[in-house]
């Protein structure tokens, strides 16, 4: 049995974790523990992470380690390079460089026995960019009184967003304006991030978000291989 703390930004990750991710870590023999940041959430910077690492990990046996649900867009900016908000660079370069950061400022803050026990995980740019691994999914289970028209006016514009991010969820970016969940908000009326994203990400299932979202993918890969 393999013990894992997640470190989760706020309920929509600890739901998702909890009614999605966990049951399909199962087969694998994990024990999956979430957890919000600060108890609260929100207001992710890595000198509030550090203190619930600490708290989670330190006096823990080896068998046991942690990973994070935090979104990219609006956190950890006390580690971030703020010259990346003004240089256009793709997923893998933003990915690259938060998990490095936290990498390094882990390895300065816990004894390699502690550290070595932590993956990191960032994802770009937030929870909801996984809900586009299926956009009908997206439409059909949040406004129920759309018409057939309606409908099919959401999909199309949520087809045409994928395809300037070139048909990757993951890709849809971290600007104020549309990042992920600002789009929901925008054309789904009545939108609750909390209640439809959990359900929708139950209706799509993590194997259909793996396929369409390489850094998910890659995460829960190392995940899995923690358990081997």
């Amino acid at each position: 049995m393999t013990y894992l703390f997640v470190i989760c930004e706020g309920q929509s990750e600890l739901n998702f974790i909890k009614n999605t991710l966990a049951p399909y870590l199962q087969r694998d023999r994990f024990y999956i523990t979430p957890t919000i940041i600060g108890k609260n959430g929100g207001d992710v910077r890595y000198t509030r992470l550090v203190k619930d690492i600490k708290l989670l990990l330190q006096r823990r046996q080896d068998d046991v380690y942690l990973t994070t649900l935090i979104d990219y867009y609006g956190s950890l900016n006390d580690i971030k390079n703020p010259q990346n908000s003004q240089i256009q660079v793709n997923k893998h370069e933003k990915y690259k460089e938060i998990i490095t950061r936290l990498k390094d400022k882990l390895a300065q803050d816990f004894e390699k026995h502690v550290s070595k026990r932590i993956i990191p995980y960032v994802q770009m740019h937030e929870f909801e960019a996984l809900l586009f691994t299926d956009i009908q999914q997206i439409v059909y289970h949040t406004d129920s009184n759309n018409s057939q028209i309606q409908i099919f006016e959401k999909i199309q514009i949520f087809e045409k967003i994928l395809r300037e991010h070139d048909q990757d969820p993951e890709e849809i970016n971290d600007s104020p304006a549309t990042a992920p969940s600002k789009i929901l908000n925008k054309y789904i009326r009545g939108y609750h991030k909390i209640v439809h994203g959990n359900l929708i990400a139950q209706k799509i299932g993590v194997e259909e978000m793996r396929k369409k979202c390489s850094l998910f993918n890659a995460w829960l890969t190392q995940l899995e291989n923690l358990g081997r």
